[in-house]
């Protein structure tokens, strides 16, 4: 054992001896805190100018701290004219200018829905889905007070006894049943655990990104060990016991790489609990470290596998739900341990079907052809 351990050392200060080596370690450190970043500035995907024409009542306030609350839309609080000019200049991908009158103009509009009664003037260059949530978001900062308003206008003319009492019993009547609507929802695993809707959005591509570079970083040192036996590296070793080297090597490779990954997660403050974190990246080292290995057997030539690397990095960010989901069978998706990573992350229900399929799949496999070469040389 003690053997094992001086070797994988050894290794280990050879690998990191390698320039490009060290830059993949470096790269997941820089993608994390990029990450992280986004996440501390809300990771907003749109941002929106929201002015008034004069209105500074408690109402405004109230519906722009609704708008503020959440981290896919940025509000940027100005004048209407600055808001105009920030659209045009395209600081903002749209502007939202309230009324001076904002309560009336709701009054106005719940005693007669049309659209010459509109509360907010919304103005952009052009339409897309992300703006069209963005107004689903603004109706639903003004929907209680619209809701509100909509209230007293049904109890007046079908209760006119009650609304004759005065608004401030109507209000008491309506906040008895007030409902946040935060409370209606919550986010879970399958396995029930808490998800954070802020960093959610956030914590598959950035898992997705560090699981490629993993295997990267593990395809990178098998071409290193081509490069390396090609020139003489590895010529007191015997060639049937230069099989355990590849594997080794891998597995140190890849080890490093989820290593100095989990540290940049947990540090950030994107990770999950800390004992899940610790199951996949474990199931993660395994299966990456038998996808190179094989890889390494399977493409022998040394400018034919650099020239593979960029293509299956490209098909694993492509097939795994990084960025998109696209439809694929589920035992050829936990054949990609990016995406076994990636399930791990929600829902442990995964990690047993992702070992067998993808981490046997590859060991067998590459066990069986060193069978197969022992076999050869004996014959």
């Amino acid at each position: 054992m003690s053997r094992i351990l001086v070797k994988m050392w050894l290794y280990n200060k050879r690998l990191l001896k390698k320039p490009s080596f060290v830059c993949v370690l470096a790269c997941c450190v820089l993608l994390v805190f990029i990450f992280s970043l986004s996440v501390a500035d809300d990771g907003a995907i749109l941002k929106i100018a929201v002015a008034s024409e004069g209105d500074s009542s408690e109402l405004y306030s109230d519906i722009l701290t609704a708008l503020e609350r959440g981290g896919l839309i940025g509000i940027v609080r100005l004048d209407a004219v600055s808001a105009l000019e920030a659209l045009d200049g395209g600081e903002v991908d749209a502007a939202w200018i309230f009324p001076a009158d904002l309560k009336q103009r709701i009054e106005k509009y719940a005693s007669d829905v049309n659209e010459e009664n509109f509360v907010v003037s919304v103005y952009q260059r052009e339409e897309s889905v992300l703006l069209q949530i963005s107004r689903e978001k603004l109706m639903s900062a003004l929907y209680p007070y619209l809701s509100n308003a909509l209230y007293n206008e049904f109890m007046g003319l079908r209760y006119p006894q009650i609304a004759a009492s005065g608004e401030e019993m109507l209000d008491r009547y309506y906040d008895s049943a007030e409902v946040d609507g935060e409370e209606l929802f919550r986010v879970v695993t399958k396995d029930g655990e808490s998800v954070s809707t802020e960093t959610g959005v956030l914590l598959s591509p950035v898992r997705g990104i560090l699981a490629v570079l993993v295997l990267v970083g593990g395809l990178a040192v098998s071409l290193f060990t081509i490069r390396d036996e090609k020139n003489g590296a590895f010529n007191l070793i015997p060639e049937r016991k230069r099989f355990c080297v590849y594997v080794l090597y891998n597995f140190i490779a890849v080890l490093d790489i989820s290593v100095v990954s989990l540290m940049a997660l947990c540090v950030s403050g994107l990770s999950v609990s800390f004992g899940r974190e610790i199951i996949i990246v474990l199931m993660l080292v395994v299966s990456a470290a038998g996808f190179c290995t094989l890889m390494r057997v399977l493409l022998p030539n040394e400018a034919l596998f650099g020239a593979v690397i960029p293509i299956i990095s490209i098909l694993l960010i492509t097939l795994c739900p990084i960025f998109i989901n696209v439809n694929i069978p589920l035992w050829f998706r936990l054949l990609l341990p990016p995406y076994g990573y990636l399930a791990g992350a929600y829902s442990l229900s995964l990690m047993l079907p992702w070992l067998f399929v993808s981490c046997a799949f590859y060991h067998v496999a590459y066990a069986a052809f060193v069978l197969r070469l022992k076999v050869s040389f004996k014959a």
